[in-house]
């Protein structure tokens, strides 16, 4: 079976630093796992832009992938957002009506869809090439518009907004022959879109779990992401005000010089500036050894879609503290493997962190705790076969690499 795993590398290579995103790395991993147990599974990646970052420049070595708009014409590439919008741009709607006519009938058989914008080709394709898709939600663009848009212009027209995501949330998932689900929070919504007897199939992503987990925990919080409005970092700072004994590492690159500006006033206003040190753009690999010297990973955000680097840090043997909306949290013990507090209560988080900062041995036996549960149950090779499964296909080789 020749299979398309596609996604949009839009997002990746313009305005965000070189580090891969849980879509890309999904499919990635995906496109590896299928190749591995024999199916001729090919990386479909919707738009070239810029250059190529080299952390995904050299999983790219490793497997066959194609620029999906190299088939267009130059004029036709464009790359405009959306007025008002952080991720719709005008190609996901103009390369939906072109490139379909770039695509042989028979040139897959089948196309495994990363998120819905994505998805607006797929579709497309599938209507006027007659090749299926099946379709992997992080989050509907019905959660998109009610969560991402709390400021800025969309939030004024959400009344009209909201019942036109609805539709597209549904179109899309009737087309699909399966829709994949990354988390369990979107479930309820999803199965009222879908006609009854349709495939619904919660499959979260995956990870490499190191071989030799620490011998101990770090003596430091860590936050890393990319930071900018809507990341919630004055929770943390208003905890940590909470925790004296507490110390914090702040990685990642800053996209909004006025929301580090205010943190940095906040820092100064709580008097935390000797606990607290920053941490510019990471690699995977930074990424790695910055969990492995962590105490723990703290996030802010409820990712409902997931949340990748909790996911990432209990590979490397350190537990996570999150949210307990967000989507990994229904894999992983509260209080044995990692740790959860109401979305944007200072007061709950640092309750959560204080015992964890008095007893680092507490954090490391979670730590443990994580791995093994990461290990067991949600490396790429359980990804895999959930997926190939579903879809009908051979099961991919035994391998958690």
């Amino acid at each position: 079976m020749r299979v398309g795993t596609g996604f949009d590398l839009h997002r990746l290579v313009v305005g965000r630093p070189l580090v891969l995103g849980g879509v890309e790395k999904t499919a990635i991993e995906e496109v590896r796992c299928l190749r591995e147990s024999g199916i001729d599974a090919n990386l479909l990646v919707l738009k070239r832009d810029g250059s190529i970052p080299a952390a995904f420049r050299q999983r790219l070595t490793e497997i066959p992938f194609e620029f999906l708009d190299d088939r267009l014409p130059r004029f036709l590439r464009t790359s405009w957002r959306i007025p008002g919008f952080y991720f719709f741009s005008v190609f996901h709607l103009l390369y939906a009506a072109t490139l379909p006519w770039r695509v042989k009938r028979t040139e897959w058989e089948m196309i495994l869809s990363h998120n819905s914008y994505t998805t607006f080709t797929a579709w497309m394709i599938a209507r006027l090439r007659g090749i299926p898709y099946s379709m992997y939600v992080w989050d509907p663009v019905e959660s998109v518009i009610v969560r991402a848009y709390t400021r800025g212009p969309i939030r004024l027209f959400k009344a009209v907004l909201l019942p036109i995501a609805t539709l597209v949330d549904r179109v899309l998932a009737r087309g699909a022959r399966q829709v994949f689900l990354s988390s369990h929070s979107y479930e309820g919504y999803m199965r009222r879109l879908l006609p009854a007897g349709a495939t619904l199939a919660i499959v979260p992503p995956g990870c490499h779990p190191t071989d030799k987990p620490r011998p101990n925990a770090g003596g430091h919080l860590l936050a890393a992401t990319s930071w900018k409005e809507g990341k919630s970092l004055e929770i943390l700072l208003r905890a940590l005000s909470q925790v004296p004994e507490a110390r914090l590492l702040i990685a990642g690159r800053w996209l909004h010089p006025g929301y580090r500006a205010r943190m940095e006033a906040l820092i100064g206003e709580l008097g935390l500036a000797k606990r607290i040190e920053f941490e510019g753009e990471y690699d995977e690999a930074r990424m790695a050894e910055l969990a492995r010297d962590a105490l723990c990973i703290v996030t802010m955000n409820a990712e409902l879609g997931f949340g990748m680097p909790s996911l990432e840090a209990a590979a490397e043997a350190c537990t996570f503290v999150c949210p307990g909306v967000a989507g990994v949290a229904a894999y992983f013990t509260e209080g044995v493997e990692a740790y959860y507090y109401t979305e944007g209560d200072p007061a709950g988080l640092a309750a959560v962190l204080r015992p964890l900062v008095a007893e680092p041995g507490r954090a490391y036996a979670a730590g443990i705790a994580a791995w093994e549960r990461a290990r067991s149950s949600l490396t790429w090779r359980h990804h895999a076969t959930a997926i190939v499964q579903a879809m009908g296909m051979p099961a991919p080789a035994q391998s958690t690499r």
